[in-house]
């Protein structure tokens, strides 16, 4: 009876096993952002439909108020891509009135285009980056206004390397040997290669959120904190002490010490 007493206490001691995640990935904040990131960045990322051409359409207008252009010096037109294959969405037409040959033509050069790709893809990473840190959504609001600005002028700045690079070819513009390989360069990078527009966007997001107080809050790069230095006195009690010395009665007179026998 004792025996069947002292089993049934020790089942109810048993700990009930619990299904589901980890509950240390639930308190990770790093686990958290990456999860919060990869939910966000699916969403925008998605072909959802008609979003291509909506982003398309803002993508051509905001180029185009940049660098479209048609006068004596230069014909420059960026335009919707029709009948081609996808993803390519948009063509940017440059002419050269000034360079017409024999057959009575200007010498043109059409480029092709992914919005999506150049445009729509950094800034997707930069919105689902900011939205996702583990900061005051003060900071967040404000984070996203600048972020999404800087990631204009960085997709501006890559259609314009584009263009600058492949007006030589026509001659609107002159490029000397020292920088042709920087504009090729340039060109393959920031358009041919989608490298740069994950890196670019990931370190705007560094600038424009964190400060380098968020450094200290961070898993295991906490501010260490210095202790002080007990006084001379508080040393040389603790030294005695660790020492195994035992405190002696002094005179104050001669300076000599009298030990204290132990009574019989």
């Amino acid at each position: 009876m004792r025996f069947g007493i002292l089993r049934l206490t020790m089942i109810k001691r048993l700990p009930r096993s619990r299904v589901g995640p980890d509950p240390s990935l639930r308190r990770s904040p790093i686990a958290r952002f990456l999860l919060c990131f990869a939910l966000l960045f699916g969403v925008l990322i998605a072909p959802w439909p008609g979003w291509n051409q909506i982003y398309g359409a803002y993508f051509r207008a905001l180029n185009g108020a940049v660098f479209a252009r048609e006068n004596a010096s230069r014909i420059l037109r960026i335009e919707a891509a029709h009948h081609v294959r996808p993803p390519i969405d948009t063509v940017i037409t440059m002419a050269n009135p000034n360079r017409v040959g024999a057959n009575g033509r200007m010498s043109a050069r059409i480029l092709w285009l992914d919005a999506r790709s150049v445009g729509w893809v950094p800034t997707a990473l930069i919105l689902a980056l900011t939205i996702a840190s583990l900061v005051s959504w003060k900071r967040r609001a404000w984070a996203i206004l600048w972020g999404w600005l800087l990631v204009q002028i960085f997709i501006l700045v890559s259609v314009g390397c584009y263009i600058w690079n492949e007006s030589a070819a026509i001659g609107l513009v002159t490029i000397t040997p020292f920088w042709k390989p920087v504009a090729h360069g340039l060109e393959e990078t920031l358009v041919t290669q989608l490298g740069a527009s994950f890196v670019v966007p990931a370190l705007i997001w560094l600038v424009v959120t964190f400060r380098s107080k968020d450094l200290h809050e961070l898993p295991g790069l906490g501010r260490v904190e210095p202790t002080e230095r007990p006084p001379r006195e508080g040393r040389k009690n603790a030294s005695a002490s660790r020492l195994g010395s035992q405190p002696s009665d002094s005179t104050g007179g001669g300076g000599k010490t009298r030990s204290l026998s132990p009574p019989r």
